[in-house]
């Protein structure tokens, strides 16, 4: 039907002089009807690699005759309207290719600016580069920045990060092409922060850069996450490690304590045998002294692995001070001098109220002892290594006075015992003394503190209802003020060691005792029975228990340690208590814990009693269990 399609298929122009003559077309519809076509000529419209698009032709109501210029004017005609053809799709293409293009872009910036990447370009030529606002935000400006170069970009970066960069850039330059470096980098109000940039430099044919372009993204947020997770990793081991000294500490304590509980009963009884000697007296005194210190020794690693309840008391600041400072002399360089500035020290003669009295607090005495040791130590440590001194100082302060107040405005009225330490050491600036007390915040090298220390002080010594203060300055060393309030006349004293030998009778009462020490269920057999007792002792709690079963009324108490090999003392007393309801049981244990005191009460156990000390006081707890 169609005229033009037999001049696209064509090679040569289709030229139809009268189209009524032509077999092909006289009957067409617009030959025979409006408009009455009668001469055509048509020519393929053809592009440069061969491709027919389309035709152009020319058309009369009247018959023609072309000459062969017409028909040359035409076909370059048809040349031309090809070429207008193939440039206007060429046009509509590029048109589709950059619209994709700024579609691509804005996808990728979106990308970027969600991701808080920030993109730049460099030429190397002018040392000009474009760049994002995202990249600018990274340097922390909230504008963007006019012009940037090479040069803009190192001055950001920190001082001592700007070497490290600058090689690092150099030798992609120099042939790496890639670059990836973190580093610090100071934004416009001194804050630090940490970046990342990663990008890669373009060579020509000659091998010149010409160009370089990367990606930068402002990684402080995960920088700091992975100082804290690796903070909270390192605690998590330190804890693990507590927890491991804590486990040791409750086995050696048990056995320790059996050995110190044997050295006391036997040194109480030897005592009572030798009470006419005096020489004898004194050997056998020291013993007992040395056998008490052994024992407060393991209380303090059961308090310090959180083995033992906080336990407060009446504590004279001297003598927890003086034996804190025996005890950290051992561990510290002898260059480094200790001293003691309190009362009674030195031989005082002076009459004072200060040196009449001892200065005495409402406190956990293990944990008083802590805060003077982790200071010290720290004292110590800010001597950095060099000989130097360390002042310990204990005094009476009376809050309430308009100077005081000032100097201490957040303790209450009232009088306080002011155990302080100073060093000479080299000082801290004022912003180092704003943080000392953060937790996890330490002035020390990777690895040589956890910054939990004087976190730890502060909070013991709050707790107790005090304050800690701190005055230093650079080269000056510090001082470290600790204030505790003294306990009142209205606290309770310690309660006095009953003697093991006081001569009040156990009569003919019966008592099983069991324990799987074979020496301490001999020596107690021996010390219940000077005190008037019998005595059926057991070293398994089957046998105990099978004694019990055979003849429960035969026995008015029994007594049991609570760290047996097959059962605890508490699974011995419920088992006692289904043979007989009204048996007195006593537990006595190497590490008391709160949770213990109640599991024991629950089950009706009548006393729970510290090892070592049982020796001295089992026979007393027993009178008055079995009088009660």
């Amino acid at each position: 039907v169609s005229v033009c399609s037999h001049a696209i298929l064509d090679d040569a122009p289709l030229v139809i002089e009268d189209m009524t003559a032509d077999a092909r077309f006289h009957d067409h519809p617009f030959v025979t009807g409006e408009p009455s076509l009668r001469f055509y000529v048509g020519l393929p419209l053809v592009t440069h690699d061969g491709f027919r698009i389309g035709s152009i032709c020319a058309m009369d109501v009247q018959p023609k005759q072309l000459t062969q210029y017409q028909l040359a004017c035409l076909k370059q005609l048809a040349v031309l309207a090809a070429k207008s053809l193939e440039l206007q799709l060429q046009a509509l293409k590029r048109l589709d290719a950059e619209h994709e293009l700024d579609v691509s872009k804005a996808r990728l910036q979106f990308a970027l600016d969600a991701a808080e990447i920030g993109d730049w370009d460099m030429d190397l030529r002018t040392n000009v580069a474009r760049r994002s606002f995202r990249h600018d935000m990274c340097f922390g400006y909230t504008e963007p920045v006019e012009t940037w170069g090479y040069d803009t970009f190192l001055a950001h970066v920190h001082p001592d990060h700007r070497t490290r960069v600058d090689a690092c850039f150099q030798r992609a330059l120099a042939g790496g092409g890639n670059y990836d470096v973190e580093f610090q980098a100071v934004w416009p109000d001194q804050s630090i922060h940490w970046l990342w940039s990663k990008g890669t430099f373009y060579f020509d044919e000659t091998g010149t850069p010409y160009r370089v372009a990367g990606i930068q993204i402002d990684v402080t947020e995960r920088r700091e996450s992975d100082e804290r997770r690796l903070s909270l990793e390192a605690q998590l081991r330190e804890s693990q490690k507590l927890e491991a000294v804590g486990t040791l500490a409750g086995g050696v304590a048990h056995d320790f304590n059996n050995v110190l509980g044997i050295i006391q009963g036997n040194v109480a009884m030897a005592m009572e045998d030798a009470a006419a000697l005096p020489l004898v007296m004194e050997s056998l005194a020291e013993i007992q002294k040395a056998s008490v210190r052994g024992r407060d020794i393991v209380q303090q690693i059961l308090s310090f692995s959180r083995r033992q309840p906080t336990e407060k008391k009446r504590v004279n600041t001297l003598a927890v001070v003086t034996e804190s400072l025996r005890f950290l002399r051992s561990t510290v360089p002898p260059m480094v001098a200790f001293s003691l500035d309190a009362p009674h020290v030195g031989g005082a003669t002076d009459q004072t109220h200060d040196a009449m009295e001892p200065i005495e607090v409402l406190a956990d005495v293990t944990q008083v002892q802590q805060v003077v040791i982790n200071l010290a130590t720290n004292a110590v440590h800010a001597l950095d290594g060099r000989g130097g001194e360390v002042r310990v100082g204990i005094r009476r302060v009376i809050i309430g006075n308009h100077a005081e107040a000032e100097v201490e405005p957040t303790l209450k009225a009232g009088a306080y015992a002011c155990i302080s330490v100073h060093d000479n050491g080299r000082g801290m600036d004022a912003a180092t003394r704003a943080r000392i007390f953060e937790p996890f915040f330490t002035t020390k090298p990777t690895g040589e503190g956890t910054g939990l220390g004087l976190s730890v002080v502060h909070g013991i010594v709050s707790a107790h209802g005090g304050t800690i203060t701190v005055e230093s300055t650079p080269g000056n060393g510090a001082t470290f003020n600790t204030f505790w309030p003294l306990a009142s006349t209205a606290d309770a004293l310690p309660t006095a060691q009953a003697s093991i030998i006081s001569k009040t009778p156990g009569g003919t009462k019966h008592v099983l005792y069991v324990d799987d020490d074979a020496s301490l269920v001999l020596l107690f057999q021996k010390l219940l029975s000077r005190r008037g007792f019998r005595v059926s002792g057991f070293t398994s709690a089957s046998d105990a228990m099978a004694a019990l079963k055979a003849a429960p009324t035969e026995y008015d108490a029994m007594v049991t340690d609570y760290n047996m090999p097959t059962m605890t003392g508490l699974q011995i007393a419920a088992e006692a208590r289904l043979l007989t309801a009204t048996l007195p049981v006593v537990i006595i244990s190497g590490f008391i814990t709160d949770e213990l005191r109640a599991a024991a009460q629950k089950l009706g156990v009548r006393e729970v009693v510290s090892k070592p000390n049982s020796a001295v006081d089992l026979c007393n707890v027993l009178v008055t269990v079995l009088t009660d």
